[in-house]
């Protein structure tokens, strides 16, 4: 770094420092971006489909360890927006291989890529129906009579729908990870969605739900710097092949969007972000 009380050869020899590192990192950026500009191989931990309802499946991963946590542990990730292979990432950087390798019978639900041909898909369906019928399919493939079961993000929504209708659900435990619960603190999606003059109606007519592109534009405009600080950190960091990989495996599913369903976009914002019904008791499904 050069410093303004520098004298004249420290000012020398640090810009030399710097323009040899600037070197190595152009030199590594054509390697990791032009000569090899594959991502990453993601969501490698070994796993099974035991049950499949259309597009969306549930995975069982498997065994990992001489001995099984007693109750299997289900991941009921977020619906629409991005893909949960998030949650199993890379070898090391990996939610789901970590459970397993703890012990843990891990199953995760995949909604897989929502269309408009999925817009009449709402809370109704996914917490009477599916989710339910996914946790019968692991009670029975296990042998038990209970799980453990893990929310994220708006499938942390959809859980606490299904503990609240459902006070004798055969659940051990339950987590709940960056699960919105009362909508009034929902930041910048509040102000733009928690108000009747957002043109919801339209865009489900239009699109059948939020199609890929729009959710990107969302999820971007919450923070339009985002981007040039992740490729300023990699410049940075360009002769760290191990943080090369990362970026390149993050960068890759933070711009993978997915759509999401009508009928749930619309409960959500209106219902929600709107009216704050399900903190405040009073969402129907």
């Amino acid at each position: 770094m050069v410093s303004a009380t520098m004298q004249a050869p420290e000012y020398a020899a640090a810009m030399q420092d710097e323009m040899w590192r600037n070197l190595e990192r152009w030199g590594a950026w054509v390697s990791e971006f032009v000569v090899n500009p594959a991502d990453p191989p993601m969501g490698l931990t070994p796993k099974d489909v035991v049950w499949r309802r259309g597009k969306i499946a549930l995975y069982r991963y498997q065994q990992q360890t001489a001995t099984l946590n007693p109750h299997p542990y289900l991941i009921v990730p977020w619906l629409g927006i991005s893909r949960p292979y998030i949650l199993d990432m890379l070898p090391g950087h990996s939610m789901v291989e970590y459970l397993a390798q703890q012990g843990h019978d891990v199953y995760m639900l995949d909604w897989g890529e929502m269309a408009e041909e999925d817009k009449d898909l709402g809370l109704e369906e996914v917490v009477y129906k599916i989710l339910p019928r996914a946790i019968d399919e692991i009670l029975d493939v296990s042998g038990v009579d209970q799980i453990n079961l893990n929310g994220f993000c708006l499938g942390g929504v959809i859980t606490n729908c299904y503990l609240g209708l459902n006070p004798d659900a055969p659940v051990k435990n339950y987590i709940s990870i960056v699960t919105p619960v009362d909508f009034d603190h929902g930041g910048l999606f509040k102000v733009w969605l928690g108000h009747d003059e957002f043109p919801v109606e339209l865009i489900v007519e239009r699109f059948g739900g939020i199609p890929p592109h729009l959710m990107g534009v969302g999820f971007k405009m919450l923070r339009p710097t985002g981007d040039a600080v992740a490729y300023s950190g990699l410049w940075m960091n360009m002769n760290r092949k191990d943080y090369v990989t990362i970026f390149k495996a993050m960068n890759h599913w933070a711009n993978d969007f997915v759509g999401m369903p009508g009928r749930f976009f619309t409960q959500l914002q209106k219902e929600c972000y709107h009216q704050n019904k399900l903190y405040k008791g009073e969402l129907r499904l």
